[in-house]
Order: C-alpha cells, then sequence, then structure tokens
C-alpha cells in the first residue's frame, strides 16, 4: 500500500504544546533524589534512625504487674537456659512497630520499677550465664541504704515474702 499524498511517508504533526506537556508530565512524576538535593539536617540536631512507625508499650494497670514480673522470670530463666529469649519470633505477632530491643529495654525499665514497688524480681538476664545460681535464692527485692537507694538484696525461699499484688488477699 502507497503512502497517502497528504502524509508523504511522514508522521503527523503533533502540535508543540502538546509534545512539551507530556514531557513535562514524565519529567515531574520520578523525583530525583540524588546526594546534592537532599535535605541536609540543621546544625545541633540529632538524627534518629528510629522506624517510622515506632509504637511505645503502655503496661501501667496494677493487674498487669504480676504478668510482667512473669514475663520477667520467663526471659531469665531463657537466658539461663537456652542463651537468649527469641524476641525477634514473638514481637512481630504481638505488637505492630515494637522492635525487639526496645521491647527489652522496656522489660528493663519495668524491672526497676517493679522493683521501687516491693516486688521480688529475677536477676538481669545478662547476668543469668555468669551468676551461679544458688537454689535457695528465690529473686531479689529492692532494700534502700542511705548510700545506694536502689540497693538489691537476695531473698531466699525460707523467709516469708509475698508479693504486693498477693498482700491484700489475706
Amino acid at each position: 500500500m502507497a503512502p497517502c499524498k497528504k502524509s508523504m511517508g511522514k508522521l503527523p504533526d503533533i502540535p508543540r504544546a502538546k509534545q512539551d506537556a507530556k514531557v513535562r508530565k514524565n519529567t515531574t512524576a520520578r523525583k530525583n533524589t540524588s546526594a546534592k538535593e537532599q535535605k541536609v539536617p540543621k546544625k545541633g540536631v540529632k538524627i534518629t534512625t528510629r522506624p517510622k512507625n515506632r509504637a511505645l508499650i503502655q503496661w501501667r494497670r496494677t493487674e498487669e504487674e504480676p504478668l510482667l514480673v512473669t514475663l520477667l522470670w520467663v526471659q531469665y530463666i531463657c537466658a539461663k537456659e537456652h542463651g537468649k529469649m527469641p524476641w525477634d519470633d514473638v514481637i512481630p505477632q504481638c505488637f505492630t512497630g515494637v522492635t525487639p530491643t526496645a521491647f527489652t529495654q522496656f522489660l528493663a525499665r519495668e524491672r526497676k520499677r517493679l522493683l521501687k514497688m516491693g516486688y521480688c524480681v529475677p536477676p538481669l538476664p545478662s547476668q543469668a550465664k555468669s551468676l551461679e545460681r544458688d537454689q535457695n535464692i528465690r529473686g531479689y527485692i529492692n532494700t534502700p541504704t542511705a548510700e545506694n537507694e536502689d540497693a538489691l538484696r537476695p531473698i531466699s525461699f525460707d523467709e516469708p515474702f509475698l508479693q504486693p499484688c498477693q498482700q491484700g488477699d489475706n
């Protein structure tokens, strides 16, 4: 088939304005993320690498404190027997936006808070392998002294002790 006399084998002319609009549309859709165009933080501003969907864990009700003590003991026993609690597998099943590191930091803070409230807690999980555990020691309680308000003392099974949540049940 021979080309039409009007076109003479050439493509039809598209008005220049439409061509420019197509080109502009394509270039604006892509963002240039070169190092020069990235925003530089102001001087003295700290850059954090926190996840964007970061969530804080709020466990502050009194009925959950015994559960926290139980969780601290589970964490300690796992660290002692197996080396480490598999938080990488557990945390994504329970919470969204919480990292395993954030959760272990939360447990360390709660351990201190529970000690001040009078609860008996296990040793730190990081000490689980290095401590030679005395089978007679039940846990640790806070006994403030003049020099150190966070002083701990071991409590044995022979010593009568009730957790604060059990003391109201008498």
